[in-house]
């Protein structure tokens, strides 16, 4: 999954430990009610505050009942900071020059001290290290877990020396590890076809979970960029949130806005721990102010987010399209989905995972920068159709809430709980 969405923009909840003894695994075990159950959520990926997804389901799990235990990296980026009920954070030594050191060695042992100071019912790994670390938990304490899937690897292949040697090795042990999960929960059927053929494993196995928020979708415009930006009330805005990467558009949309109509602007949202080269960050923070373009880095927490997507006129969803994860990114864009349940219809790339944006009514599909002044346009002209079909394609396709009721319940019933 790419982090860099809006999604990536920080927009999912993030709890923090509730007792800092039991957090480091010293506090007396927790009574649970009759019926729940305990979870081991490994989630060493650096930039988990941003799957919306896998946040979620923690938040929903908890309110639930269920205990849920995250172990989490001390290199997370945005920092995985916000609280919740029957939610415990710890955060294990990482190291960010030596993965072998950081997410293996430091999960594995945070891991370790969580059994020797409490029972589990269930373990969930989060991408390959968390599922990789699952699966060696499992078979000692004879346990079962969950495969919550981010993005499909594929091994480096085309990486240079130890490098490459060094994914195929982690791309052996993600196949053999998610062939012991008893399901695997991953955005959607495209991108789960592709995993279920890279990893090997049955397509039964898989289960689909957006990369969104929970919550109904519904129309409610904001302000909330517009009097951060002292733009007219008026202003049209155009949004592109999230990370800005070589190939996908963004320098080129920023020149062709320095000449669009004077109510209609181009906004750049990227918070300061966006994955972008300081080179770049500069050469785009050096337009803002010109023409039609602005620029922020305004950092916002949780609650905060979903007034920005609301500030938008229409949403610019673009990413490179050199890898397979991002041409079929389909459901696991968290900016798309946040975009849509705001009623905000979208310009995608003219990708296979992002053409059902335009099949659905709720934008439309464009080969690159060119086309998006033409795009805005078709919109403007038929606003209120392509807002209510982007509402209606986030409830039919999109809701995290329906979607996670019945993985939740199978979650329940291989842990033996309720």
């Amino acid at each position: 999954m790419q982090s860099a969405t809006a999604c990536a923009a920080g927009h999912c909840p993030v709890p923090q430990r509730t007792n800092p003894g039991e957090g480091r695994g010293e506090g007396p075990a927790v009574r649970l009610r009759e019926g729940a159950m305990r979870v081991l959520f490994l989630a060493p990926t650096r930039y988990v505050a941003t799957m919306t997804f896998a946040c979620e389901a923690i938040f929903d799990l908890a309110a639930r009942g269920h205990h849920v235990d995250v172990l989490v990296s001390s290199e997370c980026h945005p920092p995985f900071d916000l609280a919740a009920p029957r939610v415990v954070i710890e955060r294990f030594p990482d190291s960010l020059t030596s993965p072998l050191r950081g997410l293996f060695a430091g999960l594995r042992a945070a891991a370790e001290r969580r059994f020797r100071a409490q029972r589990y019912d269930l373990l969930v790994g989060l991408s390959q290290a968390g599922v990789i670390i699952a699966h060696r938990l499992a078979a000692r304490h004879g346990l079962p877990y969950v495969y919550f899937n981010d993005e499909i690897w594929f091994g480096d292949g085309r990486a240079p020396g130890v490098k490459r040697l060094y994914g195929r090795m982690i791309k052996w042990l993600e196949c053999r590890a998610n062939r012991g999960a008893a399901f695997t929960v991953t955005q959607d059927p495209l991108r789960g076809r592709h995993l279920a053929d890279v990893n090997r494993i049955p397509i039964e196995t898989m289960r689909f979970l957006p990369n969104s928020p929970r919550g109904p979708a519904f129309r409610q415009p904001s302000t909330f960029l517009h009097e951060h930006l002292r733009l007219p009330a008026a202003a049209r805005i155009v949004l592109w949130c999230g990370r800005i990467a070589f190939g996908d558009g963004a320098d080129e949309l920023a020149t062709s806005a320095l000449r669009w109509p004077s109510d209609l602007f181009l906004v750049f949202h990227f918070p300061a721990y966006s994955w972008i080269s300081a080179p770049r960050r500069r050469r785009i923070m050096e337009i803002h102010g010109q023409g039609q373009v602005r620029v922020t880095d305004l950092q916002l927490g949780f609650q905060e987010l979903d007034p920005l997507f609301r500030s938008a006129f229409v949403g610019i969803v673009f990413y490179e399209g050199k890898t397979l994860n991002t041409r079929l990114i389909g459901h696991s864009s968290g900016k798309l989905n946040s975009f849509l349940r705001a009623g905000v219809p979208c310009i995608v790339n003219d990708y296979e995972g992002l053409r059902w944006v335009q099949e659905g009514g709720a934008g439309i599909a464009v080969g690159g920068a060119e086309g998006v002044l033409d795009a805005v346009q078709r919109i403007a002209a038929g606003y209120d159709a392509f807002s209510r079909a982007a509402l209606e394609l986030f409830e039919r396709e999109l809701s995290f809430s329906r979607k996670f009721a019945a993985i939740a319940e199978e979650m329940e019933r291989r842990a033996g709980g309720p």
